[in-house]
């Protein structure tokens, strides 16, 4: 069947979908509205208000097909095994024909296409598979990870700069297992040595390691949400917030890095405590358990820079980081439409409103599973211990007595030196990183102070070796740039000289 444009403010828009999910899913009238008033409205009004929707009545969606063929297919209840799509063109000028996509408007659409979402016939939680650009959320002022994602609409090929996202359909995908296929659905699309996974492939890696059946889904652990992405071909690495202090700073860090991460929710400490106080465990909320993907930040503001306060080292300096600085996070929660926002110290505040029996505001994060290239060995808190030893030591007596901003981050070294290259670096810092030997990733250490870093500006850098396991006898120093002073390493040595230098734009993993 051919599919239509319809504009999503127009009374059209919901009785058409309505339509479509009584005649291809079979939903009876009376529950239509039903299963629309929740996630599907709530997505809709995620999103700028006058969108032009090109729906497609039978859509073969992989994801969800997969289901069908492995859980729905075997139940007596009979279920559509097909989709409906709806695609997104940013129409505010009203140039596109309200007909049939037709050749001549292709170019316009092309620069106009902003994602899609899958309607799925599974009753309740029907949003599936999505795309959507951050262009046409509402409140869009944040940077995170995402990937070219391509698709067809119509017959044409499109493509959309977005996070791969999906509701659970809590049978064959649960809450963990949408969080790992958002993962591998992004890390698949944007390098080669990924491959998206479908839900029977989690159960597939999961096999051998599960006593019970595997469906209908009980969900999964943090250790089944790593295990998986060391399947994957990750050098994964799981935090738990008891065993690190510095827990938050973190995962900041990693997002910092341009790298999503799956995040471990959960009441239990709350409930604990409570119970330890004596409360009577029958007036407490449920335990509650949730996996989401952290994916960006909101954009920084001059403010929160000037109310974050620096760390004094050991009276020689002091040092604010980049990673100190309370902003919001951006979440894919399988719950709610994509680029939800909400701090590291209040990660469900999202779910207000649903308090009461199940009490979502006292969860907090417990655990995350950074997925890293399998020869990343160096971990943020060493790496930001060795740098303030190496600011506070005899090597870099230039920065004593003041105060510093770091900004800290992962960095493939291609994507890195393309950056230096193009950047506003002096030609001599761009030729000692260009002489270098580097690994594959390195840890950059962006050096700054407030005011500059306000500007987007950094006054100098440190590069670190992230495939080095030790920091002792400076193993992981590659070289520094700092106040017009070079630091580089020559047969085990640390060399100092003087060099040319200025300010720079900061390196940006998120966009």
């Amino acid at each position: 069947m051919d599919g239509t444009f319809i504009r999503t403010n127009s009374a059209d828009f919901k009785e058409a979908i309505k339509a479509l999910m009584e005649g291809s899913f079979g939903i009876a009238h009376e529950y239509v509205d039903k299963v629309l008033s929740g996630d599907f409205d709530c997505f809709i009004a995620h999103l700028k208000d006058d969108l032009m929707a090109y729906i497609e009545p039978v859509y073969v969606d992989k994801v969800y097909r997969d289901s069908y063929y492995s859980y729905y297919a075997s139940k007596s209840t009979e279920l559509s095994k097909n989709c409906i799509r709806i695609s997104f063109f940013d129409d505010e000028h009203h140039q596109i024909h309200e007909n049939e996509l037709e050749y001549d408007q292709y170019d316009y659409l092309k620069q106009q296409y902003r994602g899609f979402v899958v309607l799925r016939p599974t009753m309740i939680n029907v949003i599936g598979r999505n795309a959507i650009s951050p262009l046409i959320v509402k409140n869009n002022d944040f940077s995170i990870c995402k990937t070219k994602i391509d698709s067809t609409v119509g017959g044409f090929k499109f493509s959309v700069e977005a996070f791969p996202a999906a509701s659970q359909d809590s049978e064959t995908m649960t809450c963990a297992e949408t969080t790992v296929w958002s993962m591998m659905e992004y890390f698949g699309n944007r390098y080669p040595e990924y491959t998206p996974l479908l839900p029977s492939n989690i159960l597939n890696i999961l096999k051998q390691t599960t006593i019970e059946r595997q469906l209908p889904s009980n969900g999964l652990t943090e250790d089944n949400l790593s295990y998986i992405a060391k399947s994957c071909g990750f050098g994964p690495k799981l935090y738990h917030r008891d065993f690190f202090p510095d827990f938050d700073s973190i995962l900041s860090c990693y997002i910092e890095s341009g790298i999503p991460v799956m995040v471990a929710l959960s009441n239990l400490d709350y409930l604990r405590k409570e119970i330890d106080k004596g409360t009577d465990p029958a007036v407490l909320p449920d335990y509650l358990g949730h996996a989401v993907m952290c994916i960006g930040h909101e954009n920084i503001r001059e403010d929160q820079i000037d109310i974050t306060r620096s760390q004094d080292l050991m009276g020689l300096l002091s040092i604010l980081d980049y990673d100190d600085i309370e902003k919001q996070f951006v979440f894919i929660d399988d719950n709610y439409p994509p680029y939800m926002m909400d701090s590291l110290s209040l990660p469900t505040g999202r779910y207000a409103p649903f308090g009461g029996v199940q009490d979502w505001q006292h969860c907090k994060i417990d655990h995350f599973v950074a997925p890293l290239y399998k020869k990343v060995y160096l971990d943020p808190q060493v790496a930001k211990g060795y740098l303030k030893e190496l600011l506070s030591s005899t090597f870099m007596p230039q920065v004593h007595g003041k105060e510093i901003t770091l900004r800290v981050f992962l960095c493939s070294t291609r994507s890195y030196r393309d950056y230096v290259n193009r950047s506003s670096m002096s030609v001599e810092m761009k030729r000692m990183v260009a002489n270098q030997t580097l690994p594959r990733f390195v840890w950059v250490a962006e050096i700054s102070d407030r005011e500059s870093l306000k500007r987007g500006l950094a006054t100098g850098i440190i590069l670190l070796d992230a495939t080095e396991y030790k920091t002792e006898y400076h193993n992981a120093l590659l070289v520094s740039f700092c106040e017009g002073q070079t630091l580089f390493k020559e047969y085990g040595s640390v060399i100092s000289a003087t060099i040319r230098m200025n300010d720079f734009n900061m390196y940006n993993n998120l966009k």
